[in-house]
């Protein structure tokens, strides 16, 4: 069985901060805030969530992400999040996307 490999210092601090933020309740105030930016689209039988936002670094192959209490996050673990009732942390490690 393969050991695993220990985290730099770095890699705890940026997993420590990930933890902090993706581990808070989501607001009804960021669901407002998100849902000026959120737009479904259909999508198979069900929806898409698009995450509307103008990029800085311009147009590239980089799937839409969107800023969750200062780190990166999905639209669509934010949009699954919400209707589950859990926090973005409850979903860390799952695919959460079509």
């Amino acid at each position: 069985m393969p050991r695993k490999e220990k985290l730099t210092r770095q890699q705890k601090r940026y997993y420590k901060k990930r933890y902090r933020a993706l581990s808070q309740p989501i607001t009804p105030e960021q669901i407002i805030n998100a849902s000026s930016y959120l737009e479904a689209v259909p999508y198979g039988t069900g929806f898409c969530w698009l995450y509307g936002a103008k990029s800085s670094g311009g147009v590239n192959s980089v799937y839409g992400r969107m800023k969750f209490n200062g780190v990166w996050t999905g639209p669509h673990r934010f949009a699954l999040a919400v209707k589950l009732g859990v926090t973005l942390w409850d979903l860390e490690g799952f695919w959460a996307g079509h």
